[in-house]
């Protein structure tokens, strides 16, 4: 896509990309050069004045609802978002002459993992220790251990990271750590989930852990990566809302738990020049305080454009209201702000609509993950399709290894069940498909658009005793 012309890498990965040609396509033409083996040659190095407006990088979005695109980011999107990320919640003196601050294990080739793991520690002259991906995904231990041993102050990852170190670490590891010197757990890319935070502040209190360490925060790679983020050395923010009021894309906040309650998390505000608005996506007009919108995006860290996308950018990028002419960009989330927090709802493109009332995946995928210890927590989706000129919900959903199931009739007619007293919506079909099938973005994210596909072609991998 980037017509790129050669790859950099070094001697020791040089033979290893050599092995995967085969399903490098065309790239596989490409020039592989070990760039530890390549002679300096000073004086043929010219000197480029680069302007702050200048390309800097091609980033990549994570294809959720949709193939990846490249975000081309400039100069200035990149030192933009750093300093909007120092006054969000980084004392960049309190991180010189620090031993290890940071710790990341997020791929590099996101945009957290980007920003965070290289951008901002070659800015502000941050100590940060890098952990291969793959080290964290095998014994998530690992990660919190290292966060121990090196006294790290700040890390980030989505959700799934947290509930991964909820579900896998023992009471036993727990003893061994020491997270007092932990004060920014950055959480974002996907959902939030109140009840990961809760279950993680409980379980690694004993260590040291305490709940205003955790920092909920939003961002896009269209937006560089950061957008809103909550306020340094305070709690999370959770918001009780009527999840049938969410149906009509209002929001009615509640004083206490009930059947149609659900728990929002706060992604915090915006900082330095950063504009946030909820705008209505088919008026453009601005939505009232408990009306839920389209997040709209305005500020220095908004790139302009899609690499080689002229379609896409007209659609996304330098929209305006219907009442101005300030240029936006669309990026797409569903939320709404309360008390100068933002909260995310969900994505357009996934909202599922029957009979006119909107349901989120998201909530119902929630309610059906708890129902059987064999089903895999994060591998589910629920989606609709047009059937006879209406709308029915499906629901697909991972089985662990080795379960042995009984009666997976009886299984279906449970979630179905479930899902119509938690939800006011019967499913048309549940299918239970088998370990490591639901598909995903490589940055883990469900693809519920592609799982849609799947399922109409019937190319699904189901799950059988």
């Amino acid at each position: 896509d980037t017509g790129v012309k050669a790859i950099l890498t070094t001697s020791e990965l040089q033979g290893k990309i050599s092995v995967f040609k085969a399903f490098l396509g065309e790239a596989a033409k490409l020039e592989i050069i070990a760039v530890d083996k390549v002679e300096s040659k000073s004086k043929d190095y010219i000197e480029q004045d680069i302007d702050i407006a200048s390309k800097a990088l091609i980033q990549y979005t994570s294809g959720t609802s949709g193939i990846s695109k490249g975000v081309l980011l400039t100069h200035k999107n990149l030192l933009h978002n750093a300093s909007l990320l120092q006054e969000m919640q980084v004392e960049a003196n309190s991180f010189y002459n620090v031993e290890h601050s940071t710790l990341i294990w997020l791929p590099l080739y996101h945009d957290m993992g980007l920003i965070s793991g290289v951008i901002l520690p070659l800015l502000f002259d941050m100590p940060t220790v890098l952990m291969p991906p793959l080290i964290f995904l095998q014994k998530p231990f690992r990660w919190l251990k290292a966060m121990s041993k090196y006294k790290t102050k700040y890390t980030m990852a989505p959700n799934f990271a947290y509930e991964l170190c909820n579900k896998r670490i023992t009471n036993e590891q727990v003893k061994t750590l020491d997270l007092s010197n932990w004060q920014v757990a950055l959480n974002g890319a996907e959902t939030i989930r109140a009840e990961t935070l809760e279950r993680f502040i409980n379980k690694f209190a004993p260590c040291g852990f305490r709940p205003e360490t955790f920092y909920p925060a939003y961002g896009l790679a269209e937006s560089t990566v950061f957008v809103t983020g909550g306020l340094k050395n305070a709690p999370p923010v959770f918001l009780k809302v009527n999840k049938k009021a969410l149906e009509i894309n209002k929001v009615e906040i509640l004083a206490k738990d009930s059947s149609d309650s659900i728990i929002l998390v706060g992604v915090g505000k915006t900082w330095l020049d950063q504009e946030v608005k909820i705008v209505n996506p088919e008026t453009l007009e601005l939505c009232k305080d408990d009306e839920i919108g389209e997040i709209w995006i305005k500020g220095d860290s908004v790139a302009s454009e899609y690499w080689k996308n002229e379609e896409e950018t007209k659609k996304v990028f330098n929209v305006t209201l219907s009442t101005n002419s300030k240029k936006y960009l669309r990026s797409g989330d569903l939320g709404f702000i309360d008390n100068n927090e933002l909260y995310i709802t969900g994505r357009i493109k996934d909202l599922i609509i029957i009979h006119g009332l909107n349901y989120y995946p998201q909530h119902i995928e929630q309610t059906v993950e708890k129902l059987h210890e064999s089903f895999r927590a994060g591998c589910n989706a629920a989606f609709s399709i047009d059937l006879a000129n209406e709308e029915k919900l499906i629901v697909i959903q991972e089985i662990r290894k080795d379960s042995v199931i009984d009666d997976l009739k009886k299984l279906e007619n449970d979630v179905k069940l479930a899902i119509t007293e938690n939800h006011g919506v019967h499913p048309h079909e549940v299918k239970f498909i088998k370990h490591g099938s639901i598909f995903k973005t490589s940055s883990g994210k469900i693809q519920r658009r592609l799982c849609k596909k799947k399922y109409l072609e019937g190319k699904l991998e189901l799950w059988s005793n």
